[in-house]
């Protein structure tokens, strides 16, 4: 099995939960509009011998955004999770976008951020979100086992250049087909490959159809681009 399959039925069971945390911070803010705003930038560089710039053919390209990105989010909950346990390391980031989102509002990057930490010391996981430029814990939980730490020394490739990436390629041929879908973000580390990956992912909300795309944090390397079904 794929890890992008692997991960897509991972997203699915914890989609709900997310979502929900994600509305609870959101509750005061204005519904989102359709999503139809599909203009952009290219950002990923296809391979020569490949016309379509598809999984291991391409690049996610470092562009200098005005974006809210997940590495600013990362700081701002590191400077509040070092207040619980000083030796908390990162486990996973994650964010996600209702139906209906905007490409202006996804790519700002202004919505809530879910950062998971472990502390060795205490064997302890919390949740701390970022909405707002600001922290808050979610949740703290017994760790159910050892964990293996996120290496951020692997983590150069920003939440901003991967989604434009997915939007390059196919994510706008997606949505207008689709129409509205939910777009969820996740940065993880892969022990068994040694390296820090995204994955981001389009679900439509009518059909059930996903468009998933896994990158290599480190250097940008799309590792696999799938269309279910």
């Amino acid at each position: 099995m794929r890890r992008s399959e692997i991960l897509l039925g991972t997203l699915l069971v914890a989609i709900i939960a997310v979502i929900g945390i994600t509305a609870l911070l959101l509750w005061f803010r204005p519904a989102l509009s359709r999503v139809s705003e599909l203009g952009s930038s290219p950002t990923v560089a296809a391979d020569a011998g490949n016309d379509n710039g598809i999984a291991g053919n391409g690049v996610v390209l470092e562009q200098n955004t005005a974006a809210y990105t997940a590495q600013m989010g990362y700081a701002v909950a590191q400077r509040r999770v070092l207040g619980w346990q000083n030796d908390a390391a990162l486990l996973s980031s994650s964010a996600t976008w209702a139906p209906g989102s905007t490409l202006q509002e996804i790519l700002s990057g202004q919505v809530a951020w879910g950062f998971t930490f472990y502390s060795p010391a205490s064997n302890l996981v919390a949740i701390v979100s970022v909405a707002d430029n600001a922290a808050a814990f979610v949740n703290q939980q017994p760790a159910s086992a050892t964990l293996t730490p996120l290496p951020v020394s692997g983590w150069r490739i920003d939440s901003d250049d991967v989604i434009q990436a997915l939007f390059d390629n196919g994510g706008r041929e997606f949505l207008q087909r689709e129409g509205d879908s939910t777009l969820t973000i996740t940065l993880t580390y892969n022990p068994t490959a040694s390296r820090v990956e995204w994955f981001v992912s389009l679900i439509a909300q009518r059909s059930g159809h996903s468009l998933t795309m896994l990158v290599n944090a480190a250097d940008g390397a799309i590792l696999e681009l799938d269309e279910i079904p």
